[in-house]
């Protein structure tokens, strides 16, 4: 006894967008969608310079939810590490990223800066 064939009215419904095409168009498409996605280049240096591979960068990434470690609201683009020891910290959107290196990594410099704000919005 052999498996049943799929109905032409069953594929329809799996796959709407692909009606009509030929069969091999059909077996090509699926094989190009279940290929791993390559690295862009830029993606890979960065992930190279900071020791990183692919798939660590994705599970902190989807452990932050795609968002920044510090404000929580942009999404993180940038590997932010310590400067001193190279250690990977987490991932920053650009503004986050900057204001960290423009303080220097410095959490005195970063302390007053908080009570400089604190003072100007009591004022």
């Amino acid at each position: 006894m052999s498996s049943p064939r799929r109905t032409r009215y069953n594929f329809e419904l799996e796959f709407p967008e692909r009606t009509g095409l030929p069969p091999r168009l059909i077996v090509i498409l699926e094989a190009e969608e279940a290929r791993p996605k390559p690295v862009p280049p830029k993606l890979r240096a960065r992930l190279t310079k900071y020791g990183l591979t692919f798939e660590q960068y994705q599970e902190m990434l989807d452990k932050q939810k795609g968002l920044c470690a510090i404000c929580r609201t942009a999404s993180a683009c940038a590997i932010d590490h310590c400067h001193q020891t190279d250690v990977v910290r987490g991932l920053l959107c650009t503004s986050c990223n900057s204001m960290l290196g423009h303080a220097k990594d410095d959490i005195k410099r970063l302390r007053a800066a908080i009570r400089y704000l604190a003072r100007s919005k009591d004022a």
